[in-house]
C-alpha cells in the first residue's frame, strides 16, 4: 500500500533525519510556525526539554499509547516500534526494500527533494 501512496500512518522516512538532529528541526519547525525559540530558551535547555518529552521513548510510555486503543482494533502500541534509525529494513524483504528505494528515486528525480535511505539496497544493510 504504502508503494500506491496509501499509506494510512504518514511516510516513516521523514523521521529517519529527525532523530539523527533533533535540535536543529526543532529550531526549523519552530522557525516555520513562525514562533522561533529565543537566545535564553535556548541557554535554558528549552529545546532538549521538549525534545525529550516528544522522544519516542517518552511518547509510547504514555498511558493512553500504552494501553489504549486505536478505532481499528489496533492497540496504540502497535504503532510503535523500536524508533531505531534504519529500522523499518526489519519489517520488509530485500524485494519490497529495492522496490521503495526505486519509488523514492522515480518520485523525487529533478524535485530537487532529497533524503537519505537508511538501508542502500544496493549494498547490504
Amino acid at each position: 500500500m504504502m508503494c500506491k501512496g496509501m499509506e494510512g500512518c504518514g511516510p516513516y522516512w521523514d523521521h529517519e533525519d529527525l532523530k539523527e538532529d533533533i535540535i536543529t528541526h526543532e529550531k526549523r519547525i519552530a522557525d516555520f510556525l513562525g514562533v522561533p525559540f529565543s537566545e535564553e530558551e535556548d541557554r535554558q535547555g528549552m529545546i532538549e526539554e521538549i525534545s525529550k518529552l516528544c522522544s519516542l521513548e517518552s511518547l509510547k510510555n504514555l498511558e493512553v499509547n500504552a494501553k489504549g486503543m486505536h478505532p481499528s482494533g489496533l492497540k496504540n502500541s502497535s504503532f510503535y516500534r523500536k524508533g531505531e534509525v534504519g529500522g523499518w529494513v526489519n519489517y520488509v524483504t530485500p524485494s519490497m526494500a529495492q522496490r521503495i528505494e526505486n519509488l523514492f528515486e522515480e518520485k523525487f528525480t529533478g524535485s530537487g527533494l532529497s533524503f537519505k535511505m537508511s538501508c542502500n539496497t544496493k549494498k547490504a544493510c
